[in-house]
C-alpha cells in the first residue's frame, strides 16, 4: 500500500511553502491551510499583480519572489465580499528565514522560518473494534501560533480521509464506528508550525469492514407497467471500501434468471404477467435487494401495440 503524504520528501525533491488565506479589506491576512510539500500538481501562474511572496534570509537579502493569485470570492448579489482568497507557492531555497507577503513594497505578513517541526507518533492498537475509541499519542516541537495538526485515515491504495484537524496537543481520541474498513489501515499524521510540516505514519492495523448496503431505485415496489413500457433499472450501492470497477458484481435477476449486470440497465417488451426482480451484490457475502411488479395491459386502451402489428 502507498503510504507516502505528499510533505514527506522524495529524493531530491524540493520543499515548497504553501500559502492561503483570506486577505480583509483592512490589509489584515487570516492563514487558511498553509503548509509544505514536497509534491505540488501543476498550476496556473498567477498574473503579474501588485502582491507576491518574498523569500529573505537571516540577513534580510532577497532569494526569490513569486507572484500571489488573490481574487475576490463569488457571493450573492448585494452582498459585499469584505475580503479576497489568497493562494500562492514558493520553493523553500536553502537559508531562507523568513517569508514575506506583499502587496507592493507593504509588508502584510511576515512569517519566520526555522528547521522543520518535529513529530512523533504513538499507536498500540494492532486491531480494532468499533465499538471503542482510541488514543494517539503525538510528541511535537514547539508550536508557532498558527500551529496545527491533520490526522488523515487511509484503509486502502490511495483511499484517504480526514479523521481529525486540532491545534497541536500531546493526544487525540480517535472513533472508527462509521469509517471504512481494511487490513492495512493507517494513520498518516502531519503537524505543520510556522509554515512547515512534519509527517508520521503507524503502523498498519485492520478495521473490520463495513457491510455494503444495496437497494433497487427503479422500478418502485408494487409498480405497474404496459406491456410496451420499458422497465429502467437502476441499483445503489453504498460501499466505500469496494473501487468503482466492483459495481460489474451488481447481477440484475427476473424471476430467478440473470437480465443485466450494472448499476443501470432496461427491460423491454416483457409479456404481462408478476415479476420478482433481484440486485444481488456478489463478494465473499451476497447482498439481495428485491422488488416486484407487474406488467399489465390497461384496460382502457382498446388498440394494437406497435409490438404486436404484422
Amino acid at each position: 500500500m502507498n503510504t507516502w503524504h505528499q510533505a514527506q520528501r522524495r529524493g531530491k525533491s524540493t520543499e515548497v511553502l504553501i500559502f492561503r488565506g483570506i486577505l480583509r479589506d483592512d490589509l489584515k491576512f487570516i492563514p487558511v491551510g498553509c503548509h509544505s510539500t514536497y509534491v505540488t500538481r501543476p498550476g496556473k501562474i498567477p498574473a503579474g499583480g501588485d502582491h507576491s511572496l518574498a523569500l529573505y534570509d537571516s540577513e534580510k537579502r532577497l532569494l526569490s519572489r513569486e507572484p500571489v493569485a488573490v481574487a475576490e470570492p463569488s457571493v450573492c448579489a448585494n452582498l459585499s465580499p469584505g475580503g479576497s482568497i489568497v493562494e500562492g507557492r514558493i520553493p523553500l531555497r536553502a537559508g531562507g528565514r523568513e517569508l514575506r507577503f506583499l502587496r507592493g513594497d507593504t509588508v502584510i505578513l511576515s512569517v519566520p522560518l526555522g528547521e522543520p517541526p518535529q513529530l512523533t507518533v504513538e499507536w498500540k492498537a494492532a486491531k480494532v473494534d468499533r465499538r471503542k475509541k482510541y488514543r494517539l499519542r503525538l510528541q511535537c516541537s514547539e508550536p508557532a501560533p498558527d500551529a496545527y495538526v491533520k490526522v488523515l485515515y487511509q484503509w486502502g491504495e490511495t483511499r484517504y480521509l480526514t479523521a481529525a484537524l486540532s491545534r497541536p496537543t500531546k493526544e487525540l481520541e480517535l472513533e472508527f464506528g462509521r469509517l471504512p474498513g481494511g487490513d492495512e489501515c493507517r494513520l498518516i499524521v502531519t503537524y505543520t508550525s510556522g509554515m512547515r510540516t512534519a509527517v508520521a505514519v503507524t503502523e498498519a492495523f485492520s478495521v473490520p469492514p463495513l457491510p455494503p448496503t444495496l437497494r433497487i431505485v427503479r422500478p418502485r415496489e408494487r409498480a405497474t407497467f404496459a406491456p410496451w413500457h420499458p422497465v429502467t433499472l437502476e441499483a445503489e450501492v453504498i460501499d466505500r471500501q469496494r473501487a468503482d470497477d466492483d459495481v460489474m458484481n451488481l447481477v440484475w435477476l427476473l424471476n430467478g434468471k440473470e437480465v443485466g449486470k450494472g448499476r443501470l440497465g432496461c427491460l423491454q417488451t416483457l409479456p404481462e404477467g408478476k415479476y420478482r426482480l433481484e440486485a444481488q451484490l456478489r463478494g465473499k457475502k451476497v447482498i439481495t435487494a428485491r422488488r416486484d411488479f407487474e406488467v399489465s395491459r390497461p384496460k382502457q386502451v382498446k388498440g394494437v401495440p406497435a409490438n404486436d402489428w404484422v
